[in-house]
């Protein structure tokens, strides 16, 4: 697979790198891509970005001669590429305002030529409207869309409401030890709008005989629930997948407004494990499998068939890798 156009950057926010480091972590080995940790810092109460090189095991030679630096003073990408093409920066929607503070998007559009920006929406829109204040009009959502050259979301509705471009993946499969399996259904998320029924699906399944591990973020009085495989407590995400590998099946409550491909699922791909799941996108032909268990209303599974599924393989060869999200920004922006 050969990438000539481009050269691309990915800002990643420190916090929560090891996340996205995992799922790009093929994409990472390329001699045209490279990657910025983004440190957040209070300096005399104005807030400063500062960006460290990342140097991944699979691509020693990245930045190999670029120190730290601010984002007052940044420093020349282009000269560690082997080829000087045009770059690719690719951002996260989380930190646009942040980065629209220090009109950093002018900046790269200013001082380097030919560049493209692309921006990754992870969350259903209105999640932005909540937490972010994207999206609110159509003016800040005008501005928000006029910055990049492209827009990816995995959220197939949002895609077609905002103009979107619509992507599924990506996710790097590794090597992780596989202990043995001791947990039945595995689930970690924010609680948000879906408390009610997480527990509900919990209970369905504590009644049929399942083990259960659940961890829920987010709750506003946990105290008042307590159950044997109920935790309320944010999980780093080593700690997630130490127990997707030790887990039969992961559950994925889908999110309001949550259509398209999620990152449980790509993990049950990725490492063999059965998804359980809310989410109406699984209903496409598609994703039929032994491995697949749509539930509804009822929030119950049959645990025999559930049992003999996990003993299944889910025949996955990198489908959604990020070599071919690459590959398609490539195309794209040529286009």
């Amino acid at each position: 697979m050969s990438y000539s156009k481009y050269n691309f950057v990915f800002f990643l926010n420190a916090t929560d790198a090891l996340y996205y480091k995992i799922m790009f972590y093929d994409a990472f080995a390329l001699s045209n891509v490279r990657v910025l940790d983004i440190n957040f810092a209070n300096v005399n109460n104005k807030l400063s970005l500062n960006f460290v090189p990342y140097r991944p095991a699979n691509n020693p030679a990245a930045f190999r001669n670029l120190q730290a630096f601010n984002v007052n003073s940044p420093q020349a990408f282009a000269e560690d590429f082997p080829v000087k093409n045009p770059i690719v920066f690719f951002f996260w929607a989380n930190f646009y305002n942040h980065f629209r503070a220090f009109n950093f998007f002018q900046y790269l559009k200013s001082n380097y030529a030919g560049c493209k920006l692309v921006c990754w929406i992870t969350n259903p829109i209105h999640h932005y409207r909540d937490y972010y204040k994207l999206f609110t009009d159509k003016a800040t959502t005008k501005e928000f869309l006029a910055t990049f050259d492209c827009v990816l979301t995995y959220n197939i509705t949002d895609a077609m409401d905002y103009s979107l471009t619509y992507v599924e993946g990506p996710y790097s499969v590794l090597p992780f030890e596989h202990p043995k399996e001791d947990i039945d259904i595995f689930f970690v998320g924010y609680a948000k709008r879906r408390l009610e029924k997480i527990l509900r699906a919990y209970e369905s399944f504590k009644a049929a005989g399942f083990v259960c591990d659940f961890h829920i973020a987010g709750v506003p009085n946990p105290s008042s629930i307590q159950a044997e495989g109920l935790h309320f407590n944010k999980l780093s995400y080593l700690e997630v997948l130490g127990r997707v590998m030790r887990s039969k099946g992961i559950m994925d409550i889908a999110h309001t407004g949550n259509y398209g491909l999620t990152l449980r699922y790509f993990e049950s791909l990725a490492y063999n494990k059965n998804f359980i799941t809310n989410n109406a996108f699984y209903r496409q032909e598609r994703f039929a499998s032994p491995k697949l268990f749509l539930i509804d209303r009822s929030l119950a599974i049959d645990k025999k068939k559930f049992m003999n599924a996990s003993e299944l393989s889910s025949n996955y060869r990198n489908e959604y890798s990020p070599l071919r999200l690459v590959s398609f920004l490539e195309s794209l922006l040529n286009s």
